[in-house]
Formats: structure tokens, C-alpha cells, sequence
């Protein structure tokens, strides 16, 4: 019974969490700004689709790897548009991430407005753009949370 109290709650704050990630993201969904570097990744990405070999045939200052995130959004018609419900999609993953970073002795108030203080944030910087940071952001959170994780068990060895 108190599980499925929790399940219910967690389910309600991931949709919640959607909503207010939608809600800040609204006003750049069909948004014709894309940044230089935006730019850049989403025709790099084009290009590989094309048969082309990044820092080869294209060449920018940063990894190749990132370039195949890129690709994705060339699969659809309208390129902005799935570029920026990609960007929605790792923001919702980034903070569902650093949710499992809070100590499980917070409730869940502080650990959601917590998060929607993430949300605020990551939509001020480059909030338009699919950005490398942005990419990046889950890997981190993800890294982050295993070596915690691996912390608490080497910690209760001791």
C-alpha cells in the first residue's frame, strides 16, 4: 500500500515536471532562432546523413560525437521544430537525473522546487538552443549518480 502511495506521487511529479518543462519551453517550440553554433550542428548532423565524414569534410572546434546527436532531427521535415522537442526531451531527462541526486531524506517539495530552479536556469542559458551543454548535461547527471552511488557502497564497507 505505501509503495503504491509512492509510485502514484513519483508518476504525478513526472507529469508535473513535463508540464512545467513545456510551459517554459512554449514560446521557443516554433521559434525561427537558431544560434550560430545550433546551426552548425544541425547541418554537420544533415551532412553525415549525406555520407559525409565529420572534421573531414566538416570542421568545427568540437567533438565529432557530438555531431551524431545532431542527426536525429534531420530524419523530419520541419528540423527546428524536432530540434526543440529533442532539447525538451534532454531537459526532461537531465532533471529526472538530478532528482536521483537529492538525498532521499528530502522530501519531495524541496527536491521539485529545486528542480524547477533547474528548469529557470537551463531555459536563461542558451534557452533557445540545443546546446552541447545541454547534450551533455544527462551523461554528467548520469556519471555523477553512479560514482555516488558507488561512494555509498564503498563507504558501507568500511
Amino acid at each position: 500500500m505505501n509503495s503504491e502511495i509512492i509510485n502514484t506521487k513519483q508518476n504525478y511529479y513526472y507529469l508535473t515536471l513535463m508540464l512545467i518543462i513545456i510551459f517554459f519551453r512554449i514560446p521557443y517550440i516554433n521559434s525561427l532562432y537558431l544560434s550560430s553554433d545550433e546551426i552548425l550542428y544541425l547541418i554537420i548532423g544533415r551532412n553525415i546523413l549525406d555520407g559525409e565524414i565529420p572534421n573531414v569534410d566538416n570542421y568545427s572546434n568540437k567533438s565529432p560525437l557530438l555531431y551524431f546527436f545532431y542527426i536525429l532531427p534531420s530524419f523530419f521535415e520541419n528540423t527546428i521544430f524536432a530540434t526543440r522537442i529533442y532539447t525538451i526531451f534532454y531537459i526532461f531527462i537531465s532533471s529526472l537525473l538530478l532528482f536521483k541526486v537529492f538525498d532521499k531524506k528530502q522530501n519531495y517539495i524541496d527536491k521539485f522546487l529545486y528542480i524547477i530552479f533547474f528548469i529557470i536556469l537551463i531555459n536563461q542559458h542558451h534557452g533557445k538552443a540545443l546546446m552541447a551543454q545541454t547534450l551533455a548535461l544527462p551523461f554528467i547527471l548520469l556519471i555523477y549518480n553512479f560514482c555516488l552511488n558507488k561512494k555509498i557502497k564503498f563507504l558501507n564497507i568500511f
